[in-house]
């Protein structure tokens, strides 16, 4: 379950801050950009997203990751340039692989239709 970030663990084990971040993202020591949630994301509780998450093999390692429904839900909800562009790039490749029955546990009907709308101008 979520919890307080130990960002000294975080530190032990070779993250750093990443400094172009205004929020709470870090540089793995890969150097791959990571966002830990610990707490609700656009007004998606963060139990949703645990509890949905995908496992996504990263070298020989798996971790969970947002899945598309919830990322695609957040970035429209933040509304900000870079998440327009993000949602634009997730709906254009994804668009159609969206679980609109999934979609609708945590979304409200008009945000549905919006980008149900998106996704039918974008979708591969």
């Amino acid at each position: 379950m979520a919890g307080p970030l130990d960002e000294q663990k975080l530190v032990h084990l070779g993250y750093a801050r990443w400094s172009e971040s205004k929020g709470g993202s870090w540089l793995s020591p890969r150097g791959i950009k990571v966002d830990f949630y610990t707490r609700d994301v656009g007004r998606i509780p963060v139990t949703w997203i645990l509890d949905h998450a995908v496992q996504v093999k990263l070298g020989k390692k798996e971790i969970n990751v947002i899945r598309l429904e919830g990322l695609m839900l957040a970035k429209h909800r933040a509304g900000r340039t870079t998440d327009i562009a993000d949602l634009r790039q997730l709906m254009t490749r994804r668009g159609g692989n969206i679980d609109w029955n999934l979609m609708a546990e945590i979304a409200e009907p008009l945000e549905i239709s919006e980008l149900r709308k998106i996704s039918k101008a974008l979708a591969r």
